[in-house]
């Protein structure tokens, strides 16, 4: 009997025994500055083609381009499209873009659209400051010369800067005087700047002193970086209460060295049966590499009855993060680092002490991410892979793994992935893909299973009320345009914000094997609708109801449920 009531608890406690981890404080994090959603044009406006069509010269027999005005000469032989100054234009990619305009009349509008031409290229090639243009020359004999000439760096200042350092910001810009400008290069650079939340960086480039300088200014809008935050979310247990307080700060400039550090700690509604610490620790390194830190560490106590399961986690974690070589629009790292975590439960029944057992946990991670942007919309991912060789830590042994769950094995791997797809629909509205599935060699303890239901997931359900060794979730949102109640209200500078959803979500679970009354498979599917409302950087607040399509044979069933969140911060 009292082996029963412990498994039929499980599924619902593993919420409050799992550790918090670090990426799920992302709604309590401060979310302005945020990254631009699109990335920025570095170079100039195009110049617009003229729409003069009188024929200057009846057929043109050659282009010539050239670096320096001193290049220009008075009587050009025709030699087709020469490009030997220019090394980018040098090939025949780009010399058959502008064969069609031989032996055709010349005319202002058939100069304009081949300086365009030149001009795109370069920004094709990642090199978008340039400038092409018509110098003073003789053009009757059929060739026409191009002045092209790139910018280089002039000067790199810092502006609007008020928190952080000029010096903060300027050395994460690889650029120097007299260097070309690249696009990648300098648009990486502005993403690793804008990587830290209380801060905001836009490029502007200007005309230099001299003549092909490019003068670059770093457009700087921060805030002081320390953030406090008071919250509640249903994203609890049945046993130990759906409420969950939460309170804690962030900190984005530690040291003057821009190490982040945050923590917090949650409670339930009565503030004694549950309480769960949690604490993160970023330090960027001179090459773009970051060393994370976590701990974790949760007491809880659930009575049901005559039932009390009470017990202790904590968690320690560690990843180092390198980024690799980026694209304009591919943007990808990966993370490798080490997971130790120990569960110690008791399950008491009518006064007798039924279990009472500690777990250690003690594994390997190794993780590639990607993201990228396209016209259309936004694909982010992540795959982890995750390997125990067991026997490591004290409480490690098979005996442990069986005594937390039957024929669990301390020596496993397993695999986790997760896919979200962003449309941009016309309106300003969204479609939202999210795809997660897990893969395991054995049968794993519930801190590492896949668990299915709740607000991340499948809502209409609990958090977490289908464990599983392997599974999928699959989940399709439809959003609506933000309104800006603000500009309604005629107050635009409280940047009010509401955005409405619709939401389909499935999830499908299965254990390697069947024991202690588990079942093999388990399918949740939901329906619902949903908003989402922000106030500034000041007040985020999330709720969803979720009516189920199905009814796994769990400990609590209803039609659907609630998922609300709200967390006001300063």
């Amino acid at each position: 009997m009292a082996a029963a009531i412990l498994l039929a608890a499980a599924p619902s406690l593993g919420q409050v025994v799992r550790p918090v981890r670090p990426e799920d404080l992302g709604p309590v994090k401060p979310k302005e500055p945020a990254k631009p959603r699109r990335l920025p044009e570095l170079g100039p406006p195009l110049v617009d083609v003229p729409d003069d069509v009188k024929i200057l010269v009846a057929a043109l027999k050659g282009v010539r381009f050239v670096r320096r005005p001193a290049d220009v000469v008075k009587a050009p032989q025709p030699a087709g499209i020469d490009t030997r100054a220019v090394k980018l234009l040098d090939n025949d990619e780009f010399r058959a873009r502008l064969k069609r305009f031989l032996g055709k009349g010349v005319s202002w509008r058939s100069i304009g659209q081949m300086e365009r031409i030149t001009i795109l290229y370069f920004r094709q090639k990642g090199r978008p400051v340039v400038s092409v243009s018509v110098p003073p020359q003789d053009i009757s004999n059929g060739v026409v010369q191009l002045l092209v000439i790139e910018g280089r760096v002039g000067q790199v200042k810092v502006e609007g800067n008020k928190w952080f350092g000029i010096d903060q910001i300027r050395e994460k810009i690889y650029l120097q005087p007299g260097d070309v400008i690249y696009a990648d290069r300098l648009l990486e650079d502005i993403r690793n700047i804008n990587a830290n939340p209380f801060r905001y960086v836009r490029p502007v480039l200007s005309p230099g002193k001299e003549l092909g300088q490019t003068d670059l200014t770093l457009q700087t809008r921060d805030r002081f970086p320390m953030s406090f935050y008071i919250g509640y979310e249903d994203t609890g247990s049945r046993l130990t209460g759906l409420g969950r307080y939460l309170t804690g700060f962030n900190i984005g400039n530690a040291f003057g060295k821009e190490h982040e550090i945050g923590y917090q700690f949650a409670t339930n509604d009565h503030f004694t049966d549950v309480g769960i610490h949690s604490a993160y620790y970023r330090i960027p390194l001179a090459n773009r590499h970051k060393v994370s830190l976590f701990a974790s560490y949760a007491e809880y106590d659930a009575r049901h009855n005559d039932t009390d399961v009470a017990g202790r986690s904590w968690q320690l974690s560690g990843r180092y993060i390198a980024p690799l070589r980026p694209t304009r629009r591919y943007h990808h790292e990966i993370q490798a680092g080490l997971d130790y975590k120990r569960t110690d439960s008791c399950l008491h029944y009518a006064g007798v002490n039924a279990y009472d057992s500690a777990v250690d946990v003690m594994q390997f991670v190794l993780q590639y991410g990607g993201f990228m942007e396209d016209k259309m919309g936004r694909t982010s991912f992540t795959g982890t892979g995750y390997y125990s060789p067991g026997m490591f830590a004290a409480k490690q042994s098979e005996h442990n793994y069986d005594a937390a769950r039957e024929d669990a094995d301390p020596q496993y791997a397993y695999f986790n992935m997760n896919l979200e797809r962003v449309w941009d629909l016309p309106g300003g509205a969204s479609l939202v893909n999210r795809f997660t599935g897990q893969c395991s060699t054995d049968r794993l303890l519930g801190s590492e299973q896949l668990g299915l239901g709740g607000y991340a997931t499948v809502r209409g359900f609990d958090e977490r009320e289908v464990n599983a060794d392997n599974g999928v979730m699959v989940s399709v949102e439809l959003r609506s345009p933000e309104l800006d109640l603000g500009n309604i209200a005629g107050r635009p500078e409280l940047k009010n914000h509401l955005q409405f959803l619709g939401f389909w979500d499935y999830g499908h679970a299965r254990n390697i094997s069947e024991h202690g009354g588990e079942d093999k498979t388990s399918t949740l599917q939901s329906v619902g609708l949903g908003l989402r409302y922000r106030l500034s950087n000041h007040v985020t607040l999330r709720c969803d109801y979720g009516f189920r399509l199905t009814n796994p044979d769990t400990f609590f069933n209803d039609q659907g449920r609630l998922h609300f969140g709200l967390v006001v911060r300063y």
